[in-house]
């Protein structure tokens, strides 16, 4: 139902926030690419199409 979307730092956090939305019953998933350049825009365009949402964080 949801990606975080995160980079760097705050991948750390995001995965954690993840992990406590499965433990809610909340689908959840990590989407974390290892760079930025060149963005994985058709990644994150294949990823919308299955999501509810995408949080970026």
């Amino acid at each position: 139902e949801f990606i975080v979307l995160a980079y760097g730092s705050t991948s750390r956090s995001a995965r954690y926030a993840v992990n406590e939305m499965r433990k809610n019953g909340i689908k959840a998933g990590l989407f974390r690419p290892i760079t930025l350049w060149p963005f994985p825009e058709k990644r994150v365009a294949e990823l919308a199409d299955q999501a509810k949402a995408i949080i970026v964080p």
